[in-house]
């Protein structure tokens, strides 16, 4: 699998025999920093906080699907919960 965003190279593959995580915390960090700019950009920090759960989820990395989730939540809160559920 390939990460697709212009902040995180494309050629950096992720999967289960490779132990290099770092772009998974990068599209994490990509959502706070999107949820955190004036005006927020709530559709570019959710698109950033579900690639970095779905890569999480795919490799088993409990942590940081927490903090996904974490981050989701924030953001569906101050956007009046206006969440996928």
């Amino acid at each position: 699998m390939h990460l697709h965003s212009p902040s995180v190279p494309s050629s950096a593959p992720v999967s289960k025999g490779n132990t290099d995580t770092r772009p998974i915390y990068a599209l994490r960090l990509l959502g706070e920093t999107a949820v955190q700019r004036h005006p927020p950009d709530i559709t570019q920090a959710e698109a950033y906080y579900q690639q970095a759960l779905a890569l999480a989820e795919e490799l088993g990395m409990h942590p940081l699907q927490a903090h996904c989730h974490r981050g989701l939540g924030t953001l569906y809160t101050r956007t009046a919960g206006t969440g996928p559920c």
